[in-house]
């Protein structure tokens, strides 16, 4: 029982890290046809949902001027700041991006690559286990950006915060004037009650 869920647990990493990649690939794509067949011009991108910055090598092959990155789970924030350490063009915040200033929950997912501030709807998504909660603080995305310095040169958000793209983007709302591309996930069902 116990090496079966040893191996259990190991196959839905593998498949974790197969999709991460295929996420990469995705965003890559999308950004070299931004860039290159609509003409979008490179200044800055904001990365909701940053997780360990595992798009950051995306980023900098594409020649993006700067990157913010922005996670919600401060237990990441010692992964994420190594993974960025060595992009001098790239900073990060720990906060979760909502619609309104103060603290939410965040249900933790073991793995980290699901957490959300919605919790999970076990019945179309049972593969995801939030095994507990931390309270986080929230920002609106426009409050934010008016303490960040590169805030006028940003013009791409990529966001992936499971479920709660939404309330961020309603939180965005003077950003979004000047937001050229968002890549978002979308699903089709409600994996997290709410999103």
């Amino acid at each position: 029982s116990m090496n079966f869920q040893y191996h259990t647990k190991r196959r839905i990493q593998n498949i974790q890290n197969i999709l991460i990649t295929m996420e990469q690939d995705v965003v890559g794509r999308f950004l070299q046809n931004a860039f290159g067949i609509f003409g979008v011009p490179k200044k800055g991108l904001i990365h909701i949902g940053a997780h360990h910055a595992e798009e950051i090598k995306v980023y900098d092959k594409l020649s993006i001027p700067h990157t913010l990155w922005i996670e919600a789970n401060p237990e990441a924030e010692e992964k994420l700041k190594k993974a960025l350490e060595p992009y001098a063009k790239a900073s990060y915040a720990i906060f979760a991006v909502s619609d309104k200033p103060g603290t939410a929950q965040l249900y933790v997912d073991p793995q980290e690559v699901s957490s959300s501030l919605m919790p999970v709807n076990k019945s179309v998504h049972g593969t995801v286990d939030h095994t507990k909660t931390l309270t986080v603080p929230t920002h609106r995305l426009d409050d934010y950006l008016k303490t960040y310095a590169l805030a006028k040169d940003v013009n791409i958000i990529v966001i992936d915060i499971e479920g709660g793209e939404l309330q961020a983007l309603k939180g965005a709302i003077e950003t979004l004037k000047q937001i050229d591309v968002i890549i978002a996930e979308i699903q089709y069902d409600e994996r997290y009650k709410g999103g």
